[in-house]
């Protein structure tokens, strides 16, 4: 190794080696996971004017936090596991014109940006359902529990017409309201733990 042209001492080459080595593999680095069914997934839709609760039964949640601090997010949602308190409802949910389960079996979410607020930090992200991929703010909170794990709080509001959730005669917003609530609780353990 040579800096100005004259050679690093013998002893600092596998130092730098190390450090580079180190940060590329990001130093203080670690992945928590978590989701369904200890986790929760909550959707809230208003329905004829009233609101309908529902859940996914099955997602996961990976997020890897550097010095405690969260730098990525990710969360994948079997779309198929989504129920509301209506059978009829919750069949129309996995069919074409709502999540079309089977040619899209999975929605995710994808964030790297967090800023620090007083109330959580804000994510900045991408939302993907049925092919369509849209930046999504969440409001999200992330607490330490005696034991070391991490327990994930957050929120947000979803424009369900902007991913095609609901076409056909389920596209009038009287019938089911245009936007729809998400909130969560996961508990996270550390991966590979």
């Amino acid at each position: 190794m040579k800096r100005g042209g004259r050679p690093l001492p013998r002893r600092l080459g596998p130092v730098l080696v190390a450090l580079l080595g180190g940060l590329g593999c990001g130093v203080h680095a670690a992945v928590w996971v978590g989701g369904g069914p200890r986790g929760r997934l909550e959707v809230t839709l208003h329905y004829q004017g009233s609101p309908e609760r529902g859940r996914f039964a099955r997602f996961h949640v990976r997020l890897v936090t550097r010095r405690g601090v969260p730098r990525a997010l990710t969360v994948v949602v079997k779309t198929a596991s989504f129920t509301l308190s209506s059978v009829t409802l919750d069949a129309a949910a996995r069919g074409p014109m709502w999540f079309d389960a089977v040619r899209y079996p999975e929605a995710e979410y994808t964030a790297r940006r967090f800023l620090m607020r007083a109330r959580g930090d804000l994510v900045t992200g991408v939302l993907r359902i049925k092919g369509v991929a849209r930046p999504l703010d969440v409001l999200m909170s992330l607490r330490r529990t005696a034991r070391g794990a991490l327990v994930l709080r957050g929120r947000t509001r979803v424009r369900r017409l902007r991913y095609r959730i609901g076409t056909g005669p389920w596209a009038r917003t009287r019938l089911i309201g245009n936007r729809v609530g998400l909130a969560f609780r996961v508990p996270l353990v550390k991966a590979g733990a």
